[in-house]
């Protein structure tokens, strides 16, 4: 019995990682991301999580340290070079949360990582929670949008 292609899964950050993992394959696989999106920031900086990242911290070592704030500026105009739609062009209320999205993007959404290889999009399916609390899709790229083709159900 020949089991083809190979399938990634996981759940919640485990399907986001299963995810990373899957645009760096050159050959057939597939992909089942259960409770993940296209990115985890909204996870820390918006989700449940988010009450537990130690925000005052955050702030005074942001104004303590100019090398965070000029880190800071590097990743909006980073961002601003690579997409002036993005919220990087917004007015920023709280340079903190925005800082860490920024990082957390860097690092973690899929719209900067390179596409799967075009058969394996049509092998790739994210079931997501309807009220998730953890994941927050308002705001952030939808898969669909990224991975043409790629299956999402609910």
């Amino acid at each position: 019995m020949k089991l083809t292609p190979p399938i990634l899964h996981g759940f919640s950050l485990g399907g986001h990682m299963a995810s990373l993992a899957f645009t760096s394959w050159p050959g057939p696989l597939s992909l089942l991301s259960c409770a993940s999106w296209s990115t985890s920031s909204t996870a820390f900086c918006d989700g449940v999580l988010s009450s537990t990242i130690p925000w005052e911290l955050l702030k005074k070592q942001f104004y303590e340290n100019k090398a965070y704030q000029t880190f800071y500026e590097f990743l909006r105009e980073g961002r601003k070079a690579t997409d002036s739609k993005s919220a990087a062009t917004a007015v920023v209320v709280d340079p903190i949360k925005d800082m860490m999205r920024l990082v957390m993007d860097e690092f973690t959404s899929l719209e900067f990582y390179a596409r799967p290889v075009e058969s394996n999009i049509l092998n790739a399916m994210f079931i997501i929670c309807k009220n998730d609390g953890y994941i927050l899709r308002d705001g952030i790229p939808d898969m669909n949008d990224l991975w043409p083709g790629c299956l999402v159900r609910t």
